[in-house]
């Protein structure tokens, strides 16, 4: 009987950590399946006339336009799946609200220094940097505004080619080619969705060499040609 007791305790520690997954939710798909996600394991599961049941391998366009990949019944890690993990702090410190503006207004290395966004951008960062102390939390809170309007402070989109080293810019030049002669591939559109989010976190880098956690994961999955299939044209 103790015998006993013991394998089922034992069996109970084996179950513990599949009964504890920490489920996180992801968009519905096109179809209407309603799809969970367990970090721990990149287990995929969906509803399926009523009964759980792992999600079948393919690809799935979700119901905001995102792609799912299913592969020997785990999650392609992809932006798809990692917008539903806790993300980890990109820097311990951060550039200012202004000079954020700034950066995504101008570009990273001032890609777009020419434009109107850029120069208005510019003056919201002088009039931080040359305001009392005192004075510079109402122009933070102006950057802050600034930044969600995106109609007059436009974005300086990511330009296509190295216009920084980075896994993620290799990336997209192995799946869209060095002309982008491969931009209508899935692989391509998913190299480019990591590119924007490396992009974005650098944008509140002190020093935009350093890698972001999006880096790291471009370093981790570049090897995989079956997703990011190498552009041959």
């Amino acid at each position: 009987m103790a015998m006993r007791q013991i394998l089922i305790s034992l069996l109970l520690l084996t179950l513990a950590p599949a009964l504890a997954a920490d489920w996180q939710p992801l968009p519905t798909t096109q179809q209407g399946y309603e799809l969970r996600y367990d970090p721990q394991t990149s287990r995929v599961e969906t509803r399926v006339n009523g009964q759980v049941r792992p999600m079948w391998d393919g690809v799935h366009r979700l119901e905001n336009g995102q792609v799912l990949r299913i592969r020997n019944g785990v999650a392609v890690r992809d932006e798809t799946v990692m917008q539903s993990e806790s993300r980890p702090q990109v820097l311990r410190d951060e550039v200012s609200t202004c000079r954020r503006l700034v950066r995504r207004s101008c570009g990273l290395g001032g890609t777009c220094g020419h434009t109107e966004s850029c120069r208005h951008a510019s003056q919201l960062l002088g009039f931080h940097n040359e305001a009392k102390h005192s004075d510079r939390h109402k122009i933070e809170l102006q950057c802050l505004e600034a930044l969600d309007d995106t109609a007059f402070f436009k974005p300086c989109p990511v330009p296509p080619g190295r216009s920084w080293g980075s896994a993620c810019v290799d990336l997209v030049v192995k799946s869209c080619g060095t002309l982008a002669q491969c931009k209508e591939t899935e692989g391509c559109d998913l190299a480019r969705q990591l590119q924007q989010m490396e992009y974005d976190e650098k944008l509140m880098l002190i020093d935009t060499r350093q890698k972001t956690p999006t880096t790291h994961q471009c370093e981790e999955i570049f090897s995989d040609d079956e997703v990011f299939v190498p552009c041959l044209k």
